[in-house]
């Protein structure tokens, strides 16, 4: 490992001007004249920060990043934690230190320790986050047991430029912040290098090609996580003390950020803190190419089509009968639904609110077992086997869709469904071409008992060959859709070979 990157701190904090400042409602610190990170305690967030002096924020900043969560993500299904307290402990020449503690409604709480300041050796910004979480002591917890989010998320990883939010037709918001409006650059950097073991270092292309590589990265204790390569900065973990080897890293398809969980599975004891210890840095493009360099090209260990069901099957969990725990927020083995709102790429998760404009809901309705769409107003709103859930097809094969549905008073465009195989959507490097809409079956209105009923083309063998790793991308995905207002619910769903 290059000494440059496995450095030793606080030892080597190096002085600087720090200071405090409100703006905007936000806890600003700044070096010298120039902001260093701003704090949203209202989001529980790092919204703007910086990796170097004079560089680009990449944490929050203009290219499409939702900062960095204080908070340990996907935790209790969700529920929005807010700030209990926020502390500047300490304000020095070497470094910032600050302590901040969120809790949801149920008493779920988290202790955030952040230690910021600037290594000479790495000419680089250091942010040094000791995350606790405390179970609730009156009820125990559940890790989620597979897919993407399995274990208990204590990071999302999502520098700002990861992403171009073009490819997901984002709707835009009169008024909203620059980093709230999307990104239409180019995606930045192409590889994600992570250590194996001290040492030994591993790449997977940043791409939705890599798909069991991308899901199952395990780093090592001490070791590195960094996506590479970029002159603007190449945004590098280092995991502290035993957190590396609890973790494992997925890579989210649908936006490209990280997803970095604690291999927490299962019923966690009521009163049980778990803890995570890790610092943020910049890696110098120069160093950073030479890792890349170095780095083997990660395999799949287990091929992708053995990991997902294949079609025909009797009964998929989650899909012909709604039996399975369909929470969108906690997987039925590697099957889920998940909600869409805004358009077939634009996802956006429903958060226990209130108020006019939040009465468009998908929901489950647990004792009818029955996916829910309604609104009052003209919306889309939908359910799909899509993002990470794809349905693996086998080329040659063309595949039948059906669905019952109960209508009440649907109005617009109507109710649909769509698919689509994912190779119809995607260049050469596995990037979603923008402007290419799913195949749609007939639109329903009114209201009754209704079948949807659609058949596709015949799937081709796509073979993709992305930096020398060739993938087979012979994916489904598939919705149910309402483009209008009304009532939907779906008590059945079909998908089978012809």
């Amino acid at each position: 490992m290059p000494t440059s990157l496995r450095h030793n701190l606080p030892d080597q904090w190096s002085l600087r001007t720090f200071s405090h400042r409100k703006e905007n409602g936000r806890e600003t610190f700044y070096d010298g004249d120039e902001c260093f990170f701003q704090i949203d305690l209202k989001e529980c967030c790092i919204r703007y920060g910086r990796l170097k002096p004079g560089g680009e924020p990449l944490i929050g900043g203009h290219a499409r990043s939702e900062g960095w969560r204080l908070w340990w993500g996907r935790s209790n299904h969700y529920k929005p934690m807010e700030v209990e307290s926020f502390e500047i402990v300490s304000l020095q020449p070497e470094h910032i230190q600050l302590a901040l503690i969120a809790v949801d409604e149920d008493g779920m709480r988290t202790h955030t320790g952040i230690r910021a300041g600037y290594s000479k050796t790495l000419d680089s910004y250091v942010y040094e986050f000791d995350q606790r979480l405390t179970v609730a002591r009156d009820q125990p917890w559940f890790g989620t047991a597979s897919g993407m989010y399995q274990g208990i998320e204590y990071c999302n990883f999502w520098p700002s430029g990861a992403f171009n939010h073009a490819s997901c037709g984002p709707v835009e918001q009169p008024g909203a912040e620059p980093h709230l409006q999307g990104y239409y650059g180019r995606e930045l950097w192409q590889w994600m290098v992570y250590e194996e073991a001290l040492g030994k270092f591993c790449k997977v292309p940043m791409n939705r090609l890599s798909r069991t590589t991308s899901e199952n990265m395990r780093p090592c204790d001490g070791g590195i996580f960094m996506l590479a390569t970029e002159d603007v900065g190449n945004p590098t973990l280092q995991f502290l003390g035993d957190t590396g080897g609890r973790t494992f890293l997925h890579l989210c398809h649908a936006i490209y950020d990280v997803h970095v969980n604690l291999s927490e599975i299962g019923r966690i004891a009521p009163g049980r803190e778990l803890k995570a210890q890790y610092r943020l840095f910049d890696t110098p493009a120069k160093k950073a190419s030479e890792i890349l360099e170095e780095a083997e090209v990660a395999r799949e260990p287990v091929p992708w089509i053995e990991r997902r069901f294949v079609l025909p099957r009797a009964v998929i969990p989650g899909l012909n009968k709604f039996d399975e725990p369909l929470d969108p927020y906690q997987p039925c083995d590697d099957y889920f639904w998940r909600p869409v709102h805004t358009g077939y790429g634009g996802m956006t998760f429903e958060y226990p609110r209130s108020g006019p404009q939040y009465r468009a809901q998908t929901s489950w309705d647990r004792q009818a077992n029955q996916l829910v769409m309604q609104s009052p107003f003209m919306t889309f709103l939908g359910w799909g086997l899509h993002g990470a859930n794809y349905i693996t097809v086998k080329p040659g094969c063309r595949y039948r869709f059906r669905a019952s549905v109960d209508l009440e008073n649907v109005e617009g465009e109507g109710v649909c469904l769509a698919w689509s195989f994912y190779s119809d959507r995607v260049d050469a490097e596995g990037k979603t071409q923008p402007g290419v809409d799913p195949i749609e079956s007939e639109h329903l209105t009114g209201s009754g008992s209704f079948q949807l009923a659609g058949e596709s083309a015949e799937a081709f063998d796509c073979v993709i060959d992305h930096t020398g790793m060739p993938f087979h991308y012979n994916f489904l995905e598939f919705w149910i859709v309402l483009k209008g207002k009304g009532s939907v619910r779906v008590s059945e769903v079909e998908i089978a070979e012809i």
